[in-house]
């Protein structure tokens, strides 16, 4: 696939790597984001250069890659919703700095530590929250692409909506690759 065409596959949710799950006044989703997906989007481009390609894969690692989106259905922004200013700080607070305790990643195989999680700071402005996650295997390894379901568990801590549990199916990955 080109990399505009595999990026538009990946985020399609017919593919199952993008699951989205209401909850109380919020939407969350999960975008499983492959190595080669990053690469096309920061490329930006049709033409990726192999050599640029095989250099990326290498120092994007085994990590695997996600952002948790956050989205209120109500009328303010999800980390704005039903609290007041000091709601607000305690919310993007908590992410910040304990955020990634909050997120667990298994598969059949393994189960993979959260090792980075970061909240895209919009102070307020924007519609929805993304949170950009990362897991490492335990066992070192991850074949990618994926070719298996994962199953991340997000113990909420801050909207009261208890534990969300989502599946993203790695399994259509199969031979869907990024071409030049």
């Amino acid at each position: 696939m080109k990399p505009a065409d595999y990026v538009r596959w990946v985020e399609d949710e017919g593919n199952g790597l993008r699951v989205t799950r209401n909850m109380g006044e919020y939407a969350f989703t999960l975008q499983y984001k492959p190595v080669d997906y990053m690469i096309a989007q920061e490329a930006r481009s049709n033409e990726i250069a192999p050599e640029y390609l095989a250099k990326r894969r290498q120092q994007l690692g085994n990590d695997l890659h996600f952002n948790f989106i956050i989205r209120s259905n109500g009328s303010n922004t999800a980390l704005k919703e039903g609290t007041d200013e000091a709601g607000y700080f305690m919310r993007t607070g908590h992410f910040f700095n304990e955020g990634m305790d909050d997120f667990k990643l298994y598969s059949s195989s393994d189960t993979f530590d959260c090792n980075f999680c970061h909240l895209e700071q919009t102070y307020g402005l924007a519609s929805e929250s993304v949170i950009v996650l990362a897991f490492e295997p335990r066992s070192g390894q991850v074949k990618q692409p994926l070719n298996e379901s994962l199953t991340m568990v997000y113990d909420d801590q801050v909207f009261g909506v208890g534990q969300l549990k989502v599946k993203v199916d790695g399994g259509k990955m199969g031979n869907v690759v990024m071409g030049e």
